[in-house]
Formats: C-alpha cells, structure tokens, sequence
C-alpha cells in the first residue's frame, strides 16, 4: 500500500477504529439475543404450547367449552416438563411501575377514557405472564420441579409485582400437589387438576 502523506494515515486508522467498532457492537448484539432469549417453545399434537394455554384459560371475556378445555389441559399435561423453562420464562415479567399507575389511573377513569387507557398500556407481554400461570395448574404434579424456583419468585424483592401475583396463587398450587401426593399414596391416578379455571388461579 502507498501512502501519500499523514491524511491517508488518519483516514487508515479511523477505518480500523471504525470496523473494530463495528465488530464490537455487532458481539454485542449476538450476546444480547443469546442470553435474552427465550427458551424453544415446547409443541403437543403439532399446535405450540401458547395455542394450548389460551385454548385452556382463554381470552378476557370469553368461554371456553369445557370439552375444548379438557383437550387443552391434557395436550399440556402430556407436553410435562419440557414446558416448566418456557413457562417460567413467560411468567417471569415484571410490569414496569408506570404502567401499573396508567391502568390503576384508567381503572378509576370514566368509562371510554379508562378503555382507551387499558389499550395503551397492554403491551401483551402481562396478558402472556398471566397466561403462563395456568400452565404450571394444567401441569399439576408435573410442575413440582418449579417449585423452588417459584417460591423464589414470590420472594424477589426486586420485582415486587411479580412476587405479589405470585404469591396469590402459589399457595393453592402447593395445596393441590399436597393433595396429589396424598392420592398417589393411596394407589389412586393422578390427572391434570381440576378444569374450572375460575379457581385455579385467584384474581
């Protein structure tokens, strides 16, 4: 290579300096998506886990007939333990502070404004939290390995609404695996818990 003078020295350098910059951001990106990203969704009959969660619990307002509920529960209690990662993954959100003072604001507002503060602030990502809940239910004795990590989440500090929601439904989910264990002892089959989604989870 010829060079011609300091200019063409600094424009070398400054190309070096640039693609090492290049380089180092482009590292840093793959070492975000590889440590962010969420664990492989599990599948059961060909249809995702997520598709068998809504058709479980369903959406707000809708109902769900219970037979198309009892193929949801039992597609997720076979998928087993391959799904407690990915639920966990799901569950662990943490709803950023604003966002809750923005619904708790829209849940004291008139009726249409409230409504129009509710859709600014669902980014979907509570809605699949609250969802993922159910699974560890439609899971029953399955998601026993979760356990520990389950009661360390109803204890983070760091992520209080989290640990609150949590709280509320853990309790039942020792008690019905309480009671499967106590099943079990006495030689009787343990199935997935039971299907009325208005009492696994309290609201």
């Amino acid at each position: 290579m010829v060079f011609d003078g300091p200019g063409t020295m600094r424009r070398v350098k400054r190309g070096k300096v640039i693609g090492i910059l290049i380089c180092v951001f482009v590292l840093l990106l793959g070492a975000l998506y590889f440590f962010n990203r969420e664990p492989t969704e599990p599948r059961s009959q060909g249809q995702k886990l997520s598709r068998w969660l809504v058709q479980y619990y369903g959406k707000p307002g809708s109902c769900i007939p219970e037979p198309e509920q009892a193929q949801a529960q039992e597609a997720i209690y076979n998928i087993g333990t391959n799904a407690l990662p990915w639920l966990l993954a799901r569950l662990t959100y943490e709803q950023p502070a604003w966002r809750r003072k923005l619904e708790s604001l829209g849940r004291k507002a008139p009726s249409r404004f409230g409504k129009w503060i509710q859709t600014l602030t669902d980014d979907g990502l509570e809605t699949r939290s609250r969802l993922a809940e159910y699974g560890f239910f439609a899971l029953g004795t399955k998601a026993t390995g979760a356990e520990s990590e389950l009661n360390r989440l109803a204890a983070d500090e760091k992520r209080p609404a989290l640990a609150k929601r949590v709280r509320e439904w853990l309790p039942l989910l020792h008690q019905r695996w309480h009671e499967s264990a106590a099943l079990t002892q006495n030689g009787a089959e343990v199935r997935p818990f039971a299907k009325k989604r208005e009492h696994d989870v309290p609201r």
